[in-house]
């Protein structure tokens, strides 16, 4: 007689929870629907800096001069900005000599740049600083803007 009792509480713990959870699959059934929304995709880096910052190459190099000076070094740094409206905002440096990093970010920043009516643009391009040639002394061939392939942009 002890083990029936045993089945009956089993029993009856298995009704126990099908009762219990049978408002919850009704509450389930009644939830309200919800509506998402949300901004489109984010549109692929721009890579034509310069038709934007037409003066980018000039701006740079004025930027750069003194750390080139100071450093020397040669690397090449790769740019990424956002462009709202006019404003040159959420500038990043990756790469090159770590001397040269915070000097471009504020020559980036100080860039004029035109507003195209498109808002929050990114921009990627890169910087490369040659070192110091004796053929060549002028700041001008020291520093250079290349402007990246679509395809490279994507997986900076």
């Amino acid at each position: 007689m002890l083990h029936r009792p045993r089945a009956t509480s089993r029993h009856l713990a298995v009704f126990a929870l099908l009762i219990a959870g049978a408002p919850l699959a009704d509450a389930q059934s009644n939830l309200d629907t919800v509506e998402l929304r949300g901004t489109r995709a984010a549109e692929p880096p721009r890579v034509d800096v310069r038709r934007t910052c037409p003066d980018v190459d000039e701006h740079l190099t004025e930027g750069l001069a003194r750390a080139i000076y100071m450093s020397g070094q040669a690397g090449t740094i790769h740019v990424r900005f956002q462009l709202d409206g006019e404003r040159v905002g959420k500038v990043e440096t990756r790469g090159g000599p770590l001397d040269y990093r915070a000097p471009l970010r504020r020559a980036v920043r100080g860039m004029a740049c035109a507003n195209d009516g498109q808002p929050n643009q990114q921009y990627n391009f890169l910087v490369v600083i040659r070192p110091t040639d004796e053929a060549s002394d002028a700041m001008q061939d020291r520093v250079a803007v290349q402007e990246l392939p679509a395809s490279l942009a994507l997986a900076r």
